[in-house]
């Protein structure tokens, strides 16, 4: 599992795992160069024109419009819950004011295998461009629901405050009874200058829920879906749209953990070596903070941890397929 992290405030249950889960495009996260649709966990549009993986820069990228990618990672919820798919990426080139047009697709599909063709059941968020005129002075990066229809609140940012910039796309599924009662929200984040934009919804007058998007999320999971939309259109310069990190929250199915196992660490709090029974060498040991950010990771000989680089405080050590465990550095 290509973890960057995962918050470890995880809830075990019979059927579920809290958690929030990111993932960069590393080669210290098994990716390699080439074609996404060759890696694992994630399919995008097969053919030769498609997402590709950086890992030196750890980004995908593509040069193209309409090329899809999706996470094969299902979240699960129930009525109540809230699932969200968070997008970080930058322009190479320059977004320019103009036409209307699309330049990025965001959201959840029920099904993860995208190769074929555009999903079937699916809810996302545009962001569109917007002319230069009087209310919208040099242009603006806007939220859509659709091409015609912005998102409540009128969420946007200035073309101008965002070229070269890293931003974010999140979106949230709010589950209700069904597809009326659900909600989607989108925020528009400048990871450069710390700017945002309002939280907006849909507008249900035009667009509900799909409410077969609600009965995957609530039994099989959804799955968080991106598209590069008309980012060659003739109005755009825009070299490549890059993807540095997805990141997914919510419940996670178990069955990517079909048996939890039990392992005991000896001697807790630990002081410079943690010494832990009952896993077989060859697994792969990660060491989280209370932050969430991984301070070690190695595969187990056999053999005591040195954790005397760690600073005192509380850690979880997660082995997959086991339950999480935390521990107490001195």
């Amino acid at each position: 599992m290509r973890n960057v992290y995962i918050f470890l405030t995880i809830i075990l249950s019979a059927t579920t795992l809290n958690a929030q889960i990111s993932v960069n495009f590393t080669e210290a996260e098994n990716f390699t160069d080439g074609p996404l649709y060759n890696q694992t966990d994630w399919y995008s549009t097969f053919e030769g024109d498609t997402w590709n993986v950086n890992t030196s820069i750890g980004k995908i990228y593509t040069p193209f419009s309409n090329r899809r990618a999706a996470w094969g990672k299902p979240f699960i919820g129930v009525t109540g819950d809230q699932i969200k798919f968070r997008v970080e990426f930058n322009f190479t080139g320059s977004v320019n004011p103009g036409n209307v047009v699309a330049l990025l697709e965001i959201g959840f599909i029920s099904n993860e295998d995208i190769n074929g063709g555009e999903p079937t059941v699916s809810n996302t968020i545009y962001i569109m461009t917007t002319q230069d005129n009087t209310f919208n002075p040099g242009g603006s990066l806007m939220l859509h629901q659709n091409y015609s229809t912005k998102l409540s609140g009128n969420p946007k940012l200035p073309i101008n405050d965002c070229q070269g910039d890293d931003l974010a796309l999140e979106v949230t599924l709010e589950l209700g009874n069904d597809g009326q009662t659900s909600e989607i929200y989108g925020q528009l984040f400048n990871l450069t200058d710390g700017s945002s934009t309002a939280i907006g919804a849909y507008q249900s007058t035009t667009t509900f829920v799909s409410n077969d998007l609600v009965s995957a999320a609530k039994s099989t999971g959804v799955y968080g879906y991106m598209k590069s939309q008309t980012i060659t259109d003739p109005t755009q310069s825009i070299e490549n749209l890059n993807i540095s990190k997805v990141t997914m929250s919510g419940y996670t199915l178990s069955n990517e953990f079909p048996t939890i196992l039990e392992f005991n660490i000896i001697k807790n709090p630990v002081e410079n070596e943690l010494i832990i029974s009952g896993i077989n060498s060859d697994n792969q040991i990660s060491i989280y903070s209370l932050t969430g950010a991984k301070v070690l990771s190695q595969e187990f000989n056999g053999n005591n941890i040195d954790v005397s680089n760690l600073n005192a405080g509380l850690y979880f050590l997660e082995i997959p397929g086991y339950s999480v465990k935390k521990f107490l550095k001195k």
